[in-house]
């Protein structure tokens, strides 16, 4: 490995990882593994398998975005709920595919990508892909970043937009000349190049949510951004539930259905919400001395087996257990058996905001 973090100080951070410089591909797909960790779970496929493997990635950091170019072999992607709580990123990846092809499904949504396709996904959903031996350019977004142009975020999870749609071609091109300029990209001209790339994105993605008629109206986005922040400023609240919500906006249960159905509904949504805050709590080493019961209770659960019950249905192991995993992390960190280079990119991509 080499190259992470590097670049001078007039210009856009530099990474790069390549399976040449380990010792052999079973170890280097490891070392990809432990990289790509805070973002998926990566396996190999029945046709290529961790002595097959070949990579090599370069990224840049653009101040609100990480822009990386990969060229690998083929592998299988997930994105656990465990996952999506335990990292704590819920960005967007935005992903041109320039050769290979990519077979995934997100939620009860099956998607192919063929090369010239771009693909979304959000990171706070569930996912599951492979790809065959690909060459790709990807965008990290931090959600934030685009919610303003896009209050739907999460109906574009899983969409393609097509080669042959000229607004596609008009994203693609940008993308492969940013990827081509990025190395010379002078550090001031980042945070300008970053707008005009989500900019034009938000533009190109916005009919996609609107074919997909999971919000209607301009009118419809904008309620559902201020309903999305109500909840979060409202989860401690044990009364904070549908009809609550639907009070507060004087909508009908309805109403409120139609809008949240992308995310299964207000209460799911509220629930999901309240779990992922939980995780979170639980896993920050300035916690490690509250009781889990007095967590969920700060967070709107009045009923300790209920939460236990609940969380484990989401991510799959009990609160104690994320508690516990958490701390093995650290040490892992503060020992060294995660390498620096692998941290470096993680904290690119965990620091992202806008």
């Amino acid at each position: 490995m080499s190259g992470e973090g590097a670049g001078t100080a007039s210009h856009a951070p530099q990474a790069t990882f390549s399976s040449d410089q380990s010792a052999s591909p079973r170890a280097a797909f490891s070392r990809w593994q432990e990289r790509c960790s805070a973002l998926f779970e990566v396996l190999p496929t029945d046709r290529f398998g961790a002595d097959d493997f070949k990579v090599d990635v370069t990224s840049f950091h653009l101040g609100s975005m990480v822009l990386s170019k990969t060229s690998a072999t083929g592998q299988r992607y997930a994105r656990s709920p465990a996952l999506i709580a335990n990292s704590g990123v819920d960005h967007l990846v935005i992903q041109l595919l320039r050769r290979g092809g990519t077979r995934g499904r997100t939620g009860a949504k099956d998607y192919l990508v063929t090369p010239g396709d771009i693909s979304i996904l959000d990171l706070s959903q569930t996912m599951r892909t492979a790809a065959i031996d690909y060459s790709q350019i990807a965008m990290f977004v931090p959600r934030a970043a685009l919610l303003p142009a896009l209050p739907d975020i999460e109906a574009l999870h899983g969409v393609v937009l097509r080669a042959d749609h000229p607004r596609t071609r008009i994203l693609a091109d940008h993308l492969n000349s940013l990827a081509v300029n990025a190395p010379n990209l002078a550090l001031a001209d980042c945070k300008s190049v970053a707008e005009v790339t989500l900019g034009l994105f938000a533009a190109c993605a916005r009919p996609s949510v609107a074919r997909n008629e999971f919000v209607e109206t301009a009118v419809a986005q904008a309620c559902v951004a201020r309903i999305k922040a109500y909840i979060d400023t409202a989860l401690a609240d044990p009364d904070l539930d549908v009809d609550a919500v639907a009070q507060h906006f004087r909508l009908s249960r309805r109403s409120l259905y139609r809008l949240f159905a992308p995310a299964g509904g207000v209460a799911e949504f509220i629930r999901n919400r309240r779990l992922s805050h939980c995780f979170r709590v639980l896993e920050a080493p300035e916690n490690a001395h509250r009781r889990v019961i007095d967590i969920a209770f700060d967070a709107g659960f009045t009923n300790e087996a209920a939460f236990s019950r609940a969380f484990r249905r989401r991510f799959g192991i009990s609160p104690r257990e994320a508690r516990f995993e958490a701390e093995a992390d650290r040490i892992d960190r503060r020992s060294g058996a995660i390498p620096g280079d692998w941290l470096d990119f993680d904290r690119w991509v965990r620091g992202l905001r806008v």
